[in-house]
């Protein structure tokens, strides 16, 4: 656990590289009138998302969360956050993304879901409200279908990567093609 009041009298830190201990939670204000840039929480225990702390970042444009043991993103996991680079990748027992998992986010442009061998199932509503979002990788996943509502969502959407999963085509997929106009 990393408590309130830990990083208090480091306002001029930039880099927060907590990665590879065995956290399993934040506390809500550990991040509070920090100047983070980059915050990487990966390879921990986190098994859900500290999404009230993440909120209180201020300054941060890169966010990784990869490696963690995260099972389902549920609504509001990750409302409000403001980074431009988002990493939820090689997260092993991550299964699903709910609506409106990722929401709220206007500064994101790159949001990275890969190497998450047991998601198979984002719901078309699942990352909302991110307009500057221009990139989504989703390759390596358990994938097997993707709903044709996710361009509409994502007007901003300029590369999309879908590679490695178990996709089961039974109907058009003419919208991606039309992402790429």
């Amino acid at each position: 656990r990393v408590n309130d009041g830990t990083f208090g009298l480091l306002v001029s830190l930039s880099l927060l590289d907590l990665s590879h201990n065995v956290l399993m939670r934040l506390e809500d204000n550990v991040l509070v009138g920090m100047n983070i840039s980059h915050l990487d929480l990966g390879y921990n225990s986190l098994r859900r998302m500290p999404d009230l702390p993440l909120r209180k970042l201020t300054a941060a444009r890169t966010l990784v969360l990869d490696g963690n043991l995260f099972s389902v993103l549920e609504t509001g996991s990750l409302h409000q956050v403001r980074v431009e680079f988002l990493s939820i990748s090689r997260n092993l027992h991550l299964e699903r993304l709910e609506r409106d998992a990722i929401a709220s986010m206007p500064s994101l442009e790159t949001l990275t879901l890969n190497n998450n061998p047991r998601l198979t199932y984002i719901h078309p509503g699942a990352i909302r409200d991110a307009p500057d979002l221009a990139a989504l990788d989703l390759s390596q996943n358990g994938l097997f279908a993707l709903e044709e509502d996710l361009p509409k969502l994502l007007p901003g959407l300029r590369a999309l990567y879908l590679g490695g999963n178990s996709f089961k085509c039974h109907c058009s997929l003419g919208w991606i093609s039309d992402l790429a106009t």
